[in-house]
């Protein structure tokens, strides 16, 4: 998706006009057209043709939201002003794939990516997440749009909504249908989903495939544990998967736990430990411990050859004792 096009300018004049107008639900595009329309909108269902243009021409989604059939995205215009916001999905939509945020020349926005800024880049947010996008106007800020990112495993998605101007055209979990309703899924169960929205005002199509994971992660441990969660050895575990990640806290400082590349790892230092595990889809779980001190066979090698060393002394002083009184 291009900034900078003199095309757009002009098409947010025309929007500005149409907006205060309050005019037709679709501007400069062919006027016969003869298809089915939605009740609820009074949209053309399912027939692109009938909304296509080649002097970029817009169809209206929803509410003063347009798609560009020229930069092929939504054009999110700005009342009372010439800016326009331009992004690849709908307000409220769910999507697998990256997505790519601009605005008219000179105007800011502001990202938010599950409560923190996203800086850098914006026309490539890949990182799965809930997601808002503002205008920057002086020291206040303007709602755009929202959507929800996924990546190919989640337990974020509970009840996916159909955008405003879309429909839900099919919904199959495993491979099985379970469409139940035009404007919504319960994705609650686990399992891998394809659902497909419908854009009524233009006919095009997209499909969010994803697998739903609500099963938190789980290791192994391998350790002497009493009953208080408290060892006098190192912490062994197991059963780390691809996608996860640790997070481990000992004594309100954050450390690193030694990993070994095939889902185990270990933790020889004493201290009092917090330990948390995330999976890929989002699921998390929380361990708690402590490793008082202890001796490994390192540690009684190291006092042995203290002692060693202090037993050489000892000898070598009474040693010199006695030859001052040879002496």
């Amino acid at each position: 998706m291009k900034k900078h096009r003199t095309s757009r300018i002009w098409a947010a004049a025309l929007t500005a006009v149409l907006l205060a107008g309050s005019v037709c639900t679709v501007y400069a595009v062919e006027t016969d057209y003869s298809g089915e329309l939605d009740p609820m909108t009074n949209l053309p269902i399912g027939n692109s043709s009938a909304l296509t243009g080649e002097d970029g021409s817009r169809a209206l989604v929803s509410s003063g939201v347009y798609y560009d059939w020229n930069e092929h995205c939504f054009v999110y215009p700005v009342s009372g002003t010439l800016t326009e916001v331009y992004c690849d999905v709908m307000d409220g939509m769910v999507q697998g794939e990256s997505v790519s945020v601009s605005a008219t020349d000179g105007s800011s926005l502001l990202v938010m990516c599950d409560g923190e800024e996203v800086t850098g880049d914006l026309t490539n947010l890949n990182t799965p997440g809930s997601y808002l996008v503002s205008l920057r106007e002086g020291s206040s800020t303007r709602r755009m749009l929202g959507f929800t990112l996924v990546g190919s495993r989640t337990n974020s998605i509970h009840t996916l909504q159909a955008p405003d101007g879309f429909f839900v055209s099919s919904a199959t979990r495993d491979g099985e249908n379970v469409y139940s309703g035009r404007y919504s899924v319960d994705m609650e169960q686990e399992g891998e989903y394809s659902v497909t929205l419908n854009c009524m005002a233009t006919g095009l199509s997209y499909t969010l495939d994803t697998t739903v994971d609500r099963t938190p992660p789980e290791l192994t441990f391998k350790g002497k544990m009493d009953e208080n969660n408290r060892m006098r050895s190192a912490l062994f575990f197991s059963g780390l998967e691809e996608g996860d990640t640790i997070v481990l806290v000992s004594n309100g400082e954050e450390v690193r736990p030694e990993l070994n590349g095939d889902g185990t790892g270990a933790i020889y230092d004493p201290g009092n430990y917090v330990m948390k595990v995330y999976d890929y889809a989002g699921n998390s779980t929380e361990y708690r411990f402590t490793i008082l001190i202890y001796f490994n066979a390192s540690s009684w090698a190291f006092i042995a050859l203290v002692l060693l060393i202090v037993a050489v002394i000892i000898g070598y002083l009474i040693f010199q004792r006695r030859r001052l009184k040879i002496g």
